[in-house]
């Protein structure tokens, strides 16, 4: 009996030896699914949020006044030469933003692509240049003198512009990729603001008469002016990158930087960068 109990016990041991010397193949241990990555977090579907953000915008006003100039000296002899000059700077005004969005995220695995409209309100975002140039001579007669009689003449141009964005509306396509919790994204789409734009111009013509001689006879001095102030719509691009994070449930918050560029607007070239934080709720 003691023979039969000793056998089954060395059998029971070479057993055991042999399991451990094979491969370590999942489906002998036990744990297939443990070298399995989990699913992707779901960012499927719409969502909605609000945020508040910080812009710096970049306004040049150096041709601002341009096109009024050449309104008031049309037909005039130094018209175009006047028209080219530079009189006013640039403006860098900072402003606070607040605002909403709404969108709608596509999942393929890891692959999110969407689409999101964001608006922004400006709480005062407005820059604005004034500057006036010395009497500048003109390369030609202003006025006709008498008969044997000379006419100097020059100008000089008082000018001022100003611009203030108030609302900010983008219509973004953008694409992600679902890093657990986070989503970084980047965008790009059509930019839509709202300004409120004013331009002023006077231009002085001054005459000096001299006679045949050479002699000083006087001056004539005549000022040509033109105001205007619109609320428009302007126009431009949007792009930039962002990071979402799912914090609970289907609460997540968001930062990101945008940068937003208008087209010409009555002679003035405005873009704006911008960061921002946000919190939404995914559906």
């Amino acid at each position: 009996m003691r023979r039969w109990v000793l056998a089954a016990v060395l059998a029971g041991i070479a057993h055991g030896v042999q399991a451990a010397d094979l491969p370590d193949f999942p489906v002998l241990r036990g744990a297939y699914t443990d070298g399995l990555s989990l699913p992707p977090v779901n960012w499927q579907g719409a969502y909605i949020g609000g945020q508040f953000g910080y812009s710096s915008a970049n306004m040049d006003f150096s041709k601002a006044t341009t096109s009024l100039t050449n309104f008031v000296l049309q037909n005039l002899s130094f018209q175009g030469t006047v028209a080219q000059f530079t009189v006013l700077g640039k403006s860098s005004p900072t402003s606070t933003s607040f605002g909403g969005f709404v969108g709608y995220n596509a999942q393929w695995d890891d692959v999110i692509l969407g689409v999101e409209a964001n608006y922004n309100r400006m709480s005062n975002l407005t820059g604005s240049s004034t500057n006036t140039l010395p009497f500048i001579a003109v390369p030609s007669q202003c006025l006709v003198p008498p008969p044997g009689d000379t006419d100097q003449c020059s100008v000089r141009v008082a000018a001022t512009a100003s611009a203030k964005i108030t609302d900010l509306l983008t219509l973004r396509g953008r694409a992600g990729w679902v890093i657990d919790n986070f989503l970084p994204y980047m965008f790009g789409g059509l930019a839509i603001g709202r300004a409120d734009i004013s331009r002023s111009v006077t231009v002085t013509e001054r005459d000096n008469f001299f006679d045949g001689g050479g002699v000083f006879l006087g001056t004539a001095l005549t000022n040509f002016s033109k105001a205007e102030a619109a609320n428009v719509y302007t126009y431009g691009y949007t792009a930039g990158l962002g990071l979402e994070a799912l914090l609970t449930g289907n609460v997540f918050a968001r930062g990101e930087y945008e940068y937003v560029k208008f087209m010409t607007t009555k002679n003035i070239d405005i873009n704006l960068n911008t960061v921002r934080l946000g919190l939404g709720y995914k559906f």
